[in-house]
Formats: structure tokens, sequence, C-alpha cells
């Protein structure tokens, strides 16, 4: 019993330091933004992936740690990602929470983007803590199906307190110009603000800044006449292949400017 428990132990150090190991491989590559998987990962492919071309990059200097990648269980799959970013993101989220309650407020931020043919809304915080402004991304939350000014409150509101934020004070709001963030009769910034009355509602300087250089660009015919063939080079690999034909036979002018 005792060699069996003192074999059991030693099994059990060798997991947690292979654990660790690979832990720490795919918190680099998220801490540096790269991809994780590649387009092909099979044995025979030439490229692996990020993750997995350096994790036999780790091989070839840890014997150990090489053997335990070609077991069965060596936590390389796409389900141990996830499960160990996920843990990791929840700890940075814990981390973000701490400061914004330490400070007793925050100021909210959010946009919308388009993520394939669903509609992306961004959660992020911003705070000041010991005078160091802090901006942290929070999260995405799908906003395909409630794209209205009462729709998007409530999400944002459901998200502040998915996050554990929904009792700590909001003193100011940023947004982009559109009416349904920003009207002040029935806007998201109206609707956050009689929930929270301190959020004052300030336009985003990112999108005033979008918004002069559009309007510059519009001044030249040149600048005009290269982004309407870009956008319709766009639009040309979005659609499917039947719809593609439909804008083959439009005419050309249609196909720069619509």
């Amino acid at each position: 019993m005792a060699h069996l428990s003192k074999a059991h132990a030693e099994n059990v150090a060798e997991n947690w330091e292979y654990a660790q190991k690979i832990t720490e491989i795919l918190l680099y590559l998220a801490r540096q933004g790269l991809a994780l998987r590649g387009h092909d990962e099979s044995v025979n492919s030439t490229n692996r992936g990020n993750f997995l071309e350096l994790c036999k990059l780790f091989g070839k200097h840890d014997l150990q740690f090489a053997d335990r990648l070609e077991s069965s269980l060596n936590l390389t799959s796409h389900g141990s990602q996830n499960q160990i970013l996920s843990i990791a993101a929840q700890q940075v989220l814990r981390t973000m929470v701490k400061e914004v309650r330490s400070v007793g407020f925050f100021c909210l931020m959010a946009d919308e983007a388009r993520s394939f043919r669903d509609e992306q809304l961004a959660f992020c915080i911003r705070c000041a803590v010991d005078l160091d402004v802090r901006e942290r991304f929070v999260m995405f939350v799908d906003c395909s199906e409630c794209r209205d000014a009462n729709g998007i409150t409530r999400l944002l509101m459901e998200t502040a307190d998915k996050a554990g934020l929904g009792d700590v004070s909001i003193v100011a709001q940023a947004y982009d110009g559109a009416s349904v963030m920003s009207g002040k009769d029935n806007g998201v910034q109206k609707q956050i603000r009689d929930i929270h009355p301190a959020a004052i509602y300030i336009h985003c300087m990112a999108h005033k800044l979008n918004l002069v250089i559009v309007a510059s660009c519009m001044t030249t015919r040149h600048i005009v006449t290269f982004f309407s063939n870009l956008q319709s080079l766009y639009v040309c690999f979005f659609f499917s292949p039947g719809q593609r034909q439909v804008i083959h036979l439009m005419p050309r002018s249609a196909r720069l400017f619509g």
C-alpha cells in the first residue's frame, strides 16, 4: 500500500507539472493575441497551428513532456484548450471586478460589432485605480435579437450583474452617436441614467474621430471611388454564388456606389 500510495503521488505530481506547462503555453498565446489552432492539425500536417507547434518545440527540450504529449490524455484537444482559457478568463474578470469595487464606481462603454451573421455587443469598463486610468474589455454579448434601446439597456444591466458589477455605481457612459444609443428621450444613455442618475453620457471620441475622417475622405473623388470599389469586392465575396450572379448583371455605376 505504501508503494502504491507513493506511485500515485508521483503520478499526480507529474500530471500537475504537465498541466502547468500546457497552461503556460496557452496563456502565452492568449497574452500575445495569437491564434491557437491551425487549418490542418493532422499528424502529417507541416504546420499544425501555433499551440501544437509550440508544444512540439517544448518537447524537443523536455523528453518527459514529449512522451506525455504523445499519450491519449495530453490536454491538447479543443475542448481542453477552451476549458483552461475559460478558467483563466474568470480569474482575470475577478481581478477586474475587485479593482472596480475598490474604487466604488466605473464608466460603462459599449459598442456593437458584426461577427459573421450575429451582432455582438462589446461590454467594457473604465475606472481609475490610484490615479491610474484602466480601461478593460469584459465580454461580448449577443444582441442580434434585441437591437433597440430597451433591449440593449436590458443586456447591459444583465451583463453588469453577470460580471458582478450590478450593485456598483455607474458615473459615466460612452457610446457612438447613433440615436438608439445617444437619444436623450428614450435612448440607451437616457435609460441608463434613469437607473444611475450620475451616469453622464459622453460621445465616444474614437467614433467622433471616425466621423471626421469619413467626412474628410468624402471630399476627394478618388478616395470615394477607391472605397466604393473596396465595398463592391466585399459584397461580391460575402454573398453566395447564386446571389453573386445578380451582382455581375448590375450596372457598373450601381455596383460601385450601391
